[in-house]
């Protein structure tokens, strides 16, 4: 299939920019650094491309979805957010430091959903609890909501290993200051936090439709809440009490942590659960 392909060259470009990124860091070159963000925007669009091509695969099969059900595309779809994020974060800042932080990790997951044995690749029919437009909004607000977290999560790691110097000369190729840093991470949990509350609104109607009341305090649901509230705790105490730098970097850590242990539990990776049964394989 050709999203399959697609998908296969995504990784390749992303690692492409890893390197581009890097080297403009290292040796200061500003070329190579506007042909890392070229590269970094075909590699994005090679996989907006793989993304469309897929959904309309699915209804070439008869089994017509937007492709963000099941884990594989859940990956691929939270590698395309991350890098969206990145680059509008590279324009507004107009640093290329931050992409040697990024990059990787958009590489990863992608190295991840396309070779791992682990994760089917196929397109394949919905469970009945996958099915219905809802669901669109559910999962495509919990992984765009991952995503502005993951941004946040490695700007709050640079945060807590920065230390603020340099000149003029070599503003373009360093770190974002602290508090560039600060600001980028609160900006994006502002962002993921809306887009979780989303997640976990439908999802309540989820747990209605299929379970018959609203909360079930099932794994999935127990983990998203905890995130949710650290997230809710970060953002309160940043408008109540304004609360930044190292208690802020800290708790988005922490929020993130928590919202990985939900995917992984969903995705019935750590336990089983209503969103997906343990079976060994992705």
């Amino acid at each position: 299939m050709v999203n399959t392909y697609l998908y296969a060259i995504v990784p390749l470009l992303y690692l492409l920019c890893t390197v581009l990124y890097l080297l403009h860091v290292l040796f200061k070159v500003e070329r190579v650094g506007r042909i890392a963000t070229i590269m970094t925007a075909l590699g994005l669009t090679v996989h907006g491309a793989a993304f469309i091509a897929r959904w309309l695969e699915s209804y070439q099969l008869g089994m017509g979805h937007l492709p963000i059900r099941g884990p594989y595309e859940c990956l691929t779809f939270s590698a395309m957010m991350l890098v969206a994020f990145y680059l509008a974060i590279e324009i507004k800042i107009r640093t290329r430091a931050f992409g040697v932080f990024i990059l990787p990790v958009a590489f990863l997951l992608m190295v991840f959903a396309t070779l791992s044995s682990r994760v089917s690749k196929q397109i394949v029919a919905m469970p009945e609890v996958l099915q219905g437009n809802y669901i669109n909004y559910h999962l495509s607000s919990c992984f765009i909501g991952y995503a502005a977290f993951a941004v946040s999560c490695v700007a709050s790691i640079l945060f807590l290993i920065k230390r603020d110097g340099g000149d003029a000369h070599t503003a373009k190729t360093t770190l974002p200051s602290r508090e560039t840093l600060d600001e980028i991470s609160y900006r994006m949990i502002a962002i993921g936090f809306v887009m979780y509350s989303i997640l976990i609104v439908t999802g309540m109607f989820r747990s209605k439709l299929i379970w018959g009341s609203y909360w079930q305090w099932d794994q999935v649901q127990t983990w998203s809440l905890i995130a949710w509230l650290v997230y809710a705790v970060l953002l309160h105490g940043r408008f109540t009490w304004k609360w930044s730098g190292t208690l802020t970097a800290i708790l988005s850590i922490i929020g993130f942590l928590f919202s990985i242990i939900s995917f992984l539990v969903g995705a019935g990776f750590l336990f089983a659960s209503g969103h997906y049964p343990i079976t060994g394989k992705f």
